[in-house]
């Protein structure tokens, strides 16, 4: 079964960058929105040394590289919110606009004129110390909210899914091996990939809530995750579950 609303299908180990590429400019499609665009604030601790921006987009070339001549100006708003929140955000429209400095606000304005007004910012943290920012535009704040509802898993497995492979391609991944998980841990981890809450969890294994937190607990830790969701994206990806 696809397991969609975790990434698992928009990221595989053997992936190059245009085929991710792909498979993410579908979802964009599918949502009704315009483009993507990811972007690591923030490199692992253990990457010895920054190395190369480790980003992907579906923008348009010609916006790509004026972000490049302003040293990413335009997008230093939403990766700084991205190293504080752990949660979603909005952002566009007068208000964001109001909000950033004179020389963001220009460049700002540049990409308004591409369509690129409104957009929802998904920061990704993980273990090691990495943060992400996976982002999707639109001319309209309406339809970025219409794009997202009913399907922030899908979003947030997409945004767990490009963390995950940015830091296999540009900082080494980890291949788990040795890693294990037991039976519970797995099957909380093969349920919430299925998008099960805590609860039916619970239910359908007979277990309590607590358990189950226990379990998927021990199961991040082990994983070197950051959240639930990273954990069971991640179990995915390595053939654990």
């Amino acid at each position: 079964m696809m397991r969609m609303w975790l990434g698992h299908s928009y990221y595989d180990p053997g992936d190059s960058g245009s085929l991710l590429r792909g498979r993410l400019e579908g979802l964009v499609s599918d949502l009704g929105l315009d483009h993507f665009a990811y972007a690591m604030a923030r490199p692992p601790r253990d990457c010895g040394a920054p190395g190369e921006r480790a980003a992907l987009s579906s923008l348009p070339q010609p916006l790509i590289e004026r972000f490049l001549e302003s040293g990413w100006l335009s997008l230093s708003l939403v990766l700084d919110r991205a190293t504080r929140s752990n949660h979603p955000f909005f952002w566009g429209g007068e208000r964001f606009r109001r909000a950033i400095a004179r020389p963001q606000r220009r460049l700002y304005d540049e990409v308004r004129g591409f369509g690129l007004s409104h957009g929802l910012g998904i920061p990704v943290h993980c273990a090691r110390g990495a943060t992400g920012v996976f982002i999707v535009t639109a001319g309209s704040a309406g339809r970025v909210v219409r794009a997202v509802r009913g399907n922030r898993g899908r979003l947030y497995g997409a945004a767990h899914g490009i963390h995950q492979f940015m830091l296999d391609r540009h900082f080494g991944g980890r291949d788990g091996s040795g890693l294990k998980l037991s039976v519970r841990e797995t099957e909380c981890l093969l349920w919430i990939s299925e998008g099960k809450r805590t609860k039916d969890i619970a239910a359908v294994l007979g277990i309590s809530v607590a358990t189950v937190n226990r379990h998927v607990g021990n199961a991040v830790r082990k994983l070197g995750c950051a959240n639930r969701g990273h954990a069971a994206c991640k179990a995915l990806r390595l053939g654990l579950i």
